[in-house]
């Protein structure tokens, strides 16, 4: 196994890294481009970095179940193949999303562009769509361990109640904290690499091997998002990632685990429900390029260290450090 891991993580990064390159030229000449918000130039950046980091990660993933099961003869990674379907959803839908918004982007009060793209009831849900085929496949182990009431089978109940929740709420979750370059690849990757390590703890070679290859992936990507961005993750990306680490997890049945981690994700929802979801995460630029709050209050955990003496890759870095001790946390809880 892991000869073949290590090889495929090195054909995800490298898939990815060429992959990406190209798709920044092609993006930028049909036009599917953003504005980076955070400088002051205001410089257009390609979109749907979801795209490229998808089929690097499909050409690696794919190499690595063949190779399993005609070398060793794990028929388990099998299991992995509902698995990939249901990110190809979620890649294709939120493509799509982003296609609408980067076609009907408005320029609004403030100096930000508002992007319109699916409508946000609609955008929420369609994670369920999405889940079906892991939900068909019947893909994780139904017995949960409760506080008080021990271990329960829950059954039915998991694939077709658990399982879609569990991939509604983690891509939208990953979804919130975003509008900085780095952060949602950042806090992503570092998110992954800990679930994954803690799958393979535990055992769960498969939901390891699937995470370490999509972190190799994201790796990649990240290189050309870190400040200043060649390519935006868009919806498709972003969504891939939520999406990923509840496969993970329902794979590796470390539900546990996975929920702890998304700490940092939870305080950024109950900061944005207090602008009734309206606020960015996204801040003005000063005389000095550093970032400023747009606005009175603090509407999301990027606020919070906007103040006009910090610099967008620092601010970054800084929540990137609040999820790795969310993560050790996590390993101290559970391990």
């Amino acid at each position: 196994m892991f000869p073949i891991l290590f090889v495929s993580c090195i054909i995800a990064f490298l898939a990815t890294y060429m992959i990406i390159k190209k798709f920044i030229v092609f993006f930028r000449n049909i036009g599917l481009v953003g504005q980076d918000m955070n400088k002051k130039e205001k410089p257009v950046v390609a979109e749907m970095g979801g795209v490229p980091v998808a089929f690097g990660f499909m050409i690696a993933v794919l190499i690595f179940i063949g190779s399993e099961i005609f070398t060793y003869g794990n028929t388990g990674y099998k299991v992995l193949f509902p698995s990939l379907l249901t990110l190809l959803l979620i890649v294709f839908i939120y493509m799509l999303d982003d296609l609408t918004a980067i076609l009907r982007t408005k320029e609004v009060k403030k100096g930000f562009a508002k992007k319109q793209g699916f409508r946000q009831r609609h955008k929420f849900l369609f994670p369920i769509i999405a889940a079906i085929p892991v939900m068909s496949a019947n893909i994780g182990t139904s017995t949960m361990n409760f506080p008080l009431f021990g271990e329960v089978n829950l059954g039915i109940f998991y694939p077709l109640v658990i399982v879609p929740l569990g991939i509604l709420g983690a891509s939208n979750a990953v979804n919130m904290l975003a509008g900085i370059n780095g952060v949602e690849a950042g806090v992503g990757l570092v998110s992954i690499i800990s679930i994954s390590l803690f799958a393979y703890i535990n055992s769960g070679l498969v939901a390891a091997s699937f995470g370490f290859i999509f972190s190799a992936s994201l790796i990649a990507f990240l290189i050309f998002n870190w400040s200043p961005a060649r390519i935006f993750p868009g919806d498709s990306l972003t969504y891939m990632i939520g999406t990923m680490i509840a496969l993970i997890a329902i794979i590796g049945n470390i539900e546990k685990f996975a929920l702890f981690i998304f700490l940092l994700w939870f305080i950024e929802l109950a900061l944005k429900l207090r602008s009734k979801l309206k606020a960015e995460s996204f801040g003005k630029v000063n005389a000095r390029g550093y970032l400023v709050r747009p606005y009175k209050k603090i509407y999301s955990l990027t606020h919070i260290f906007m103040d006009g003496k910090t610099t967008e890759q620092a601010i970054v870095a800084k929540i990137i450090l609040m999820q790795a001790i969310v993560c050790i946390a996590a390993f101290a809880i559970f391990l």
